[in-house]
């Protein structure tokens, strides 16, 4: 289910147009809008002639928000197999601290100073070109 095309494409597009909502001119951003698609909190912010995380504003949560129904869509496929090789997927029941010792926050981390998803600050253009005409 997970691997399916379509899937795989929501997944992309939803990481995507969070990770550079505060990238795109107003026209994409107001044709992603009319699809429904508009982030409720962006993830990165422009620094420089890079991008960073941005930690105040609870994308974080919709990270983990999107993903937990992620998990419950896999879950309720896995239940209609009765297949004791297909269990259950489970979730963190709360989320870890940056402190946490079984889920830290490693040294390379952007967080911690490390070096941002895109090489070299370089903003990658992710979106399908249908969304920009």
């Amino acid at each position: 289910m997970m691997a399916q095309r379509e899937m795989r494409m929501h997944h992309y597009l939803w990481h995507t147009v969070r990770d550079t909502w505060l990238f795109l001119d107003k026209a994409t951003r107001d044709k992603i809008r009319g699809l429904g698609w508009e982030p409720p909190r962006p993830a990165l912010k422009p620094s420089g002639q890079s991008r960073s995380p941005i930690y105040d504003n609870d994308s974080g949560e919709d990270f983990f928000f999107m993903h937990r129904q992620m998990i419950a869509s896999v879950n309720a496929v896995a239940a209609t197999l009765n297949d004791p090789r297909f269990p259950k997927v489970e979730g963190w029941p709360q989320l870890p601290l940056p402190n946490d010792v079984d889920y830290p926050v490693t040294a390379d981390s952007p967080r911690n100073g490390g070096p941002s998803k895109a090489p070299n600050g370089a903003l990658p253009t992710l979106l399908p070109s249908t969304l920009c005409r």
